[in-house]
């Protein structure tokens, strides 16, 4: 769980609480329509790569901008069956700025925008309301599994300037054979009446974030699979540890990449000796882990974890 503090701009009598997002310093900031449009934390490593490109904070994109990254990463993981490719991207895509009186809007001031003529897949993101940027609130960043970075960068309140890097790319500048290849791809499959919407139609379907880090592409994620597999696991354990009275079951979710369930746990010998069988007897399918959350000699919230075996695909 990400712990998150309200920060949402409410208005009370007519004004604004907060104009503009003012986090802690271990704090970030993210506005509620980018997890209407396929945002996830920890996030996609594509997403912070491009931050880091554009020399942006999340807060800058708008809702609109996402929405456009992750039909991306959506086509490249479901369709043309690599990772979201950068080079591509600069081929398709160039950042517009929101201004206004002349100065770039800190909440929202970056756009994304389709290079014409490219062939890309029809859809256009519908326009959001005007009031999208006062829905914000604040949470502890979540690192991506990498350990060299951040999952999103530190909070800047500076103003925000454009780059070079958001212009479009020189049309003098030649594609490699792999870019040639994946834009071929990409035209056939548009001819064939593929659309963003039918992409992000099928992320829906199976449950997935499309800017949310996985471990594993979105083509060799099955929602229906996966949720079945962490049912059956969850009954296991329940039904393992009551015939034992080692513990009770108080809680648990299914995420989309693992799973948790929170346990009461009365005979913690028992507890750990049914749980490495188990444990064992699973190994071919998942791994669990083991969190204690002691107080006063009573081990309350334990928590076992599901994990997705590693996926070598997701290494090409």
């Amino acid at each position: 769980m990400v712990p998150v503090r309200a920060g949402l701009a409410t208005y009370n009598g007519g004004e604004q609480a907060e104009i503009f997002p003012s986090p802690s310093m271990e704090e970030r900031v993210c506005l509620v329509p980018y997890l209407l449009r396929g945002l996830g934390f920890p996030i996609h490593s594509f997403l912070r790569g491009l931050l880091e490109f554009y020399g942006l904070q999340l807060h800058n994109f708008t809702p609109a901008s996402i929405l456009h990254i992750a039909g991306y990463v959506a086509l490249c993981e479901l369709f043309l069956g690599c990772e979201a490719h950068f080079e591509l991207w600069k081929r398709l895509f160039c950042l517009v700025p929101r201004t206004q009186e002349g100065s770039i809007y800190q909440v929202g001031g970056a756009e994304i925008w389709r290079i014409a003529g490219t062939g890309y897949l029809s859809g256009t993101p519908k326009k959001t309301s005007e009031d999208w940027p006062s829905e914000w609130f604040y949470m502890e960043d979540v690192p991506l599994p990498d350990p060299i970075r951040m999952g999103l960068p530190e909070f800047d309140n500076a103003p925000l300037k454009k780059l070079h890097s958001w212009r479009p790319r020189s049309p003098q500048e030649e594609d490699n054979r792999e870019v040639l290849y994946l834009m071929g791809r990409i035209k056939t499959l548009a001819k064939s009446g593929l659309t963003i919407i039918e992409v992000m139609s099928i992320c829906i379907m199976r449950g997935v974030q499309p800017l949310q880090y996985q471990g594993k592409p979105i083509r060799h994620f099955n929602g229906k699979d996966d949720a079945l597999l962490r049912q059956e696991l969850s009954r296991q354990l329940d039904k393992t540890m009551s015939e034992l009275h080692a513990g009770q079951v108080v809680g648990g979710a299914m995420g989309k990449s693992y799973s948790y369930i929170d346990w009461i746990v009365y005979d913690r010998t028992k507890f750990l000796k049914a749980f490495e069988q188990l444990r064992r007897k699973l190994d071919d399918k998942v791994e669990l882990h083991y969190q204690p959350f002691g107080i006063t000699g009573q081990d309350q919230g334990t928590q076992v974890t599901q994990v997705p075996e590693e996926d070598s695909s997701a290494k090409e």
